[in-house]
């Protein structure tokens, strides 16, 4: 994971698929270019924002959230792959998540459309 913490603004803005940090609460503390292209999201107006409550509420519940929440009390490096329906105002997306976490700390969602 800490090659994902090196990554230079420009690199992480760069990557091909959406990339969200969050903190071990959930706050969105990085957001990237794809991912706001994607989602249609000012990246500004995310950051700072709990990502199940304010961002994405439809992510709320035991197959997103509730996955989060469990990585992240174990504290435990972990990683967990599935695909999911996004509901946006101008219509559902599937995508493909991958959640990883490090010992609790922070959080990564990574999106790639399907």
């Amino acid at each position: 994971m800490t090659g994902i913490l090196a990554l230079s603004a420009a690199d992480w803005n760069a990557l091909p698929f959406g990339a969200i940090r969050l903190d071990h609460d959930g706050v969105v503390l990085a957001y990237n270019d794809s991912e706001a292209a994607l989602a249609r999201r000012d990246s500004e107006r995310t950051v700072g924002r709990n990502f199940f409550t304010q961002v994405a509420p439809c992510t709320q519940g035991p197959m997103f959230e509730g996955r989060f929440r469990a990585m992240m009390k174990a504290r435990q490096p972990a990683t967990e792959t599935f695909d999911y329906d996004f509901k946006f105002v101008w219509g559902n997306r599937r995508v493909r998540i991958r959640l990883l976490v490090d010992r609790g700390q922070n959080g990564w969602i990574f999106v790639t459309p399907l």
